[in-house]
């Protein structure tokens, strides 16, 4: 099997010990969890997009600092890529960016949060249970770093986790198509990174409170990168 991981975003210099793009970091993850599945990563952000759909059998959308909404040359052209991938019946996964583009792609809509940044380590209820879901877990808890999110759901979706202030945190549909708007790639280092290149964005409290939560010693990250591994299988 084939996983094609379509780059939303480059990664900055500082950072550059987490690798240039997020697909080397969703590699590194997945593949002790999807033996003998080979890998591809287009840099759609760059306007590389694979020639065909037949390149690969499942997908993933990494995250991004740009709007999924906006209206720029490459995130209309991986909209339409995304399209043309659904209705293909290809797997496809969704992480922050990505998730809030699948959602639009299916007719959900996604829009800035009422609650403003969401940054740090935050926790959410699982409303439902899937068979690709491993372990009985009741809350998730989960790096996230977004000011959008999926604010109505597409039809025929299914909720499955939410939080206070993302009410739409996990959904499946047709277990075709999973959407996760935090980030289990994500470590509280990288996260503390974020904060501080964000900081001229966030008021002192915000900052202040998203670095407090990177002290949480329990990170959900392990398992919800099991969840994705058993939904592309």
């Amino acid at each position: 099997m084939r996983l094609g991981i379509l780059d939303c975003d480059h990664i900055d210099d500082r950072e550059s010990n987490y690798g240039d793009y997020y697909s080397e970091r969703f590699i590194k993850c997945l593949k002790p969890r999807l033996a003998g599945w080979t890998y591809s990563s287009y840099r759609a952000i760059d306007g590389e997009l694979p020639s065909s759909l037949s390149e690969c059998d499942a997908w993933l959308l990494t995250g991004s600092r740009y709007d999924a909404y906006g209206d720029i040359p490459w995130i209309s052209a991986l909209s339409r890529f995304v399209e043309e991938a659904i209705n293909a019946g290809h797997k496809m996964v969704g992480v922050c960016f990505g998730h809030q583009l699948l959602a639009q792609a299916l007719g959900g809509r996604v829009a800035p949060s009422e609650c403003g940044w969401q940054l740090g380590v935050q926790h959410y209820q699982l409303l439902a249970s899937r068979p690709w879901m491993s372990g009985d877990v009741e809350t998730l808890t989960l790096p996230v770093a977004h000011q959008d999110q999926v604010q109505k759901l597409p039809q025929e979706a299914s909720l499955l986790a939410q939080g206070e202030c993302c009410p739409h945190f996990i959904y499946e549909y047709r277990n075709q198509i999973l959407g996760i708007q935090g980030h289990p790639e994500f470590d509280p280092a990288y996260l503390e990174i974020l904060l501080d290149k964000l900081s001229d964005k966030l008021t002192p409290e915000q900052r202040e409170r998203g670095l407090a939560s990177l002290a949480n010693p329990r990170l959900d990250c392990e398992r919800v990168l099991d969840w994705i591994a058993n939904f592309l299988r």
